[in-house]
C-alpha cells in the first residue's frame, strides 16, 4: 500500500472507480450483443455489434486513461514525488475489434463445435465478450500504472479488494517487486485488481507497510509451498499469460486458508 494515509485513499477511491467505470462498458457491450446478435445466426448483426462495442471500449479506454493519469500524478505527490513522468498505453481499433471478435461471435462457434445448443452458446459469448470488453478497460489503467512506474524508476504493485481469489493475493502478497519491462499485470477475466505505483523496496513494503490481511497471504502462500516440498512437488502456479495451468500452490493455500479467499475451499462436515 501507499506509505501515506492520503496515497492509500486515493489508491483505494481509483480502485473502485476503475472497477465501476469498466463495468458500465461491460454492461453496454453486454447490451449491444443482446441487440444486434441473434442465437439462431451469429453472423447477422455481427459487424454492427463489432463496430458499436469497439467504439464504446475505446471511449472508455480513452476515459479510464484520463482518470489513472490523474490518479497517478495526485498519488505520487501524496508521496513526495511531484512531477513524475506519466506514460500512456495506445489501444489500436483493430486490437479491440479483433478481441471483442474472438470472445463473441468466435467464442459463439467454438461452444456450438462443443455440442452446445443456441440459446447456451450464444448465452456463454455474450458473457465471454462484454467481460473481456470489461478487461481491456481495466487494463488501460493498469497499463498506465506500470509503464509509469518503470518511466519514473519506480515499482509497482498489484492492489485487491481485500478479499481477492488465491491467485491474486498470491501475487499482491510478492509487493513491490515489480519493475522489470518483461513483467505484465496478469489478470482473469472477472480480476478487479488494479497497480499502484512504489517507490518502497519489497522488504520495507513487508517490515513497514503491508496490512496484516496482506502478511497472512504472504504466509499462506509459503504454507502451501513448503507443503508442496514436503509432498515431493515443485512449487509451481499457473502464469495466465504463458496460458501454463499447472498448480501445486493455490488449490492448497484454497484449502488451507479458505477463510482468506473468496475462491477458499472448506471441508465438508
Amino acid at each position: 500500500m501507499s506509505r501515506t494515509p492520503d496515497g492509500r485513499r486515493l489508491t483505494d477511491a481509483y480502485r473502485r472507480g476503475a472497477n465501476a467505470r469498466a463495468e458500465v462498458i461491460r454492461r453496454r457491450v453486454n447490451r449491444h450483443f443482446g441487440w444486434y446478435m441473434r442465437p439462431d445466426d451469429i453472423d447477422y448483426g455481427r459487424s454492427q455489434f463489432i463496430a458499436r462495442a469497439t467504439g464504446d471500449v475505446l471511449a472508455g479506454a480513452e476515459a479510464e486513461r484520463a482518470m489513472t493519469g490523474r490518479y497517478l500524478a495526485r498519488q505520487a505527490a501524496a508521496e513526495g514525488h511531484r512531477g513524475i513522468e506519466v506514460v500512456s498505453p495506445t489501444l489500436a481499433t483493430a486490437d479491440v475489434a479483433e478481441t471483442l471478435t474472438v470472445h463473441g461471435p468466435v467464442a459463439y462457434k467454438t461452444a456450438k463445435l462443443r455440442g452446445l445448443d443456441d440459446a447456451t452458446a450464444y448465452a456463454y459469448a455474450r458473457t465471454r465478450v462484454s467481460m473481456a470488453a470489461r478487461g481491456l478497460i481495466m487494463d488501460a489503467g493498469r497499463g498506465m500504472v506500470t509503464m509509469t512506474a518503470r518511466a519514473n524508476g519506480a515499482r509497482w504493485r498489484r492492489v485487491t479488494d481485500g478479499t481477492p481469489c488465491a491467485f491474486c493475493a498470491m501475487l499482491a502478497g510478492r509487493g513491490p517487486v515489480y519493475a522489470e519491462d518483461t513483467v505484465d499485470f496478469e489478470a482473469h477475466s472477472q480480476c478487479g485488481c488494479t497497480a499502484e505505483e512504489c517507490w518502497e523496496t519489497p522488504d520495507e513494503w513487508v517490515a513497514e507497510y503491508a496490512t496484516e490481511r496482506e502478511v497472512a497471504w504472504i504466509n499462506a502462500y509459503f504454507d502451501a509451498a513448503e507443503e508442496a516440498s514436503d509432498a515431493g512437488q515443485p512449487r509451481v502456479a499457473p502464469v495466465r499469460k504463458a496460458g501454463r495451468s499447472r498448480d501445486t500452490v493455490l488449490a492448497r493455500m484454497r484449502r488451507m486458508h479458505p477463510d482468506l479467499f473468496h475462491d477458499g475451499v472448506y471441508p465438508r462436515d
